[in-house]
């Protein structure tokens, strides 16, 4: 979050994200910024979704595959 936000004013704007636009609206809220906890619960949800035995860890296989999502995208 903090190397993305490149003013320090603890909020992401469209321009300092290379989200697509409906991507960057839907996380962003009314605002137009995502702020620090709506960040973390993007995080969290991506967790989850990659921790498919539910175990609270990710292990190598997850984690590999958390990152050939992201990089689908």
């Amino acid at each position: 979050f903090y190397i993305l936000d490149r003013n320090k004013d603890l909020a992401l704007t469209a321009g300092e994200t290379h989200l697509p636009a409906d991507a960057f609206a839907s996380i962003a809220g009314n605002d137009g910024k995502i702020d620090t906890l709506e960040f973390l619960d993007v995080v969290d949800s991506a967790f989850k979704q990659a921790d498919t035995n539910q175990d609270g860890l990710l292990d190598r296989q997850e984690f590999v595959a958390l990152l050939t999502r992201i990089r689908n995208q």
